[in-house]
């Protein structure tokens, strides 16, 4: 059965009604039904295809600031199988990844936001009648702040704070490296923040090469209390992924 032709005149009330029935008999024949079927695995094809596309769009946006030799680690796959990485695997607390530098840290954090924006749930789905599909993401991309950049942030700026404070999941890379000035602005800052997303329940990562007592030093019990209550602190240990490459 061939597929039917459209009028060309579309005022010509009865050609429409008698090509609506037949389009109907030609969507029910074993020859309608094969062709449709073929269009929407073609359709579904290309919509596939194009998804991973956009996932690697919307990780290198600028205004999400994710490290791009990280991203690259990421996207190549093939990763080593690191303690960092093993623990971000699921993660939906407040949980602190720490150890010396190389241990595959910040890798582990771009990996575990790129299984969340990767979820098929946060893309839309194939209109029924879409003949170009558009992918398009539904959800919101982690924010990723380093601590260097966190600190140039205003505490009197509430914006600002409630921007990061209230995001749907966030990663605070590299704390250490951050300025911390003599009136405790910054530990007042990250306070504020680890307890807003303590009472939203809102899934955070923070990398750090401290080891817990260093980490308490320089931030405090009370701080350091908030993790312990609200997550965990992970030590990934000292040797260095760097090295074991290079050699």
């Amino acid at each position: 059965m061939i597929r039917p032709i459209a009028p060309t005149d579309y005022r010509d009330r009865p050609a429409w009604a008698a090509y609506d029935a037949a389009v109907s008999a030609w969507e029910a024949s074993p020859e309608g039904m094969a062709e449709i079927a073929e269009y929407k695995a073609r359709r579904q094809a290309a919509y596939d295809a194009a998804v991973p596309v956009a996932i690697e769009a919307l990780l290198r946006e600028r205004e999400h600031g994710l490290p791009a030799r990280a991203i690259d680690r990421v996207l190549a796959g093939n990763l080593v199988e690191t303690p960092a990485l093993t623990e971000v695997r699921g993660a939906n607390d407040l949980l602190v990844l720490a150890g010396s530098a190389g241990t595959g840290k910040t890798i582990a954090a771009v990996a575990w936001i790129h299984a969340h924006v990767a979820a098929p749930a946060l893309w839309h789905d194939i209109g029924e009648r879409d003949r170009n599909p558009c992918v398009r993401f539904k959800g919101h991309v982690p924010t990723w702040i380093s601590a260097s950049q966190l600190a140039r942030v205003s505490h009197y700026d509430q914006a600002a704070v409630d921007r990061i404070a209230k995001a749907p999941r966030l990663v605070v890379d590299d704390l250490f490296s951050e300025y911390v000035d003599a009136k405790g602005f910054f530990s007042s800052l990250l306070d504020e923040i680890i307890d807003a997303r303590y009472s939203g329940l809102r899934p955070t990562i923070i990398t750090t090469n401290l080891d817990a007592a260093g980490f308490v030093a320089r931030y405090g019990q009370r701080i350091a209390d908030r993790v312990r209550e609200s997550g965990r602190f992970f030590n990934c240990g000292n040797v260095s992924l760097r090295r074991r490459t290079a050699t």
